[in-house]
């Protein structure tokens, strides 16, 4: 599908500990990612750019309950060898 700037995308970036969805995933453009970069928006960390929005919650909720499991794993495990 062809974007251009006037077309909105959703960007998802990647997730960390505390992210919320709408941390890692949010509407713009190419103007508003142009100017999210020039005002020091690390383009690194976008994971993925959609032109669907549902495609990219889902993507985004994917990637949090990941990150979530895995701290929720990390944490029992710390538990279990303080008990020790």
């Amino acid at each position: 599908m062809r974007i251009d700037n006037g077309r909105p995308i959703w960007v998802v970036t990647y997730a960390w500990k505390d992210a919320f969805l709408a941390d890692i995933c949010f509407e713009t453009s190419l103007a508003g990612l142009a100017m999210m970069a020039r005002g020091g928006f690390d383009g690194g960390s976008i994971v993925a750019i959609f032109d669907d929005e549902d495609e990219a919650r889902a993507e985004a909720l994917r990637r949090l309950d990941v990150l979530h499991k895995e701290a929720a794993t990390d944490d029992f495990c710390a538990q279990i060898a303080r008990n020790q």
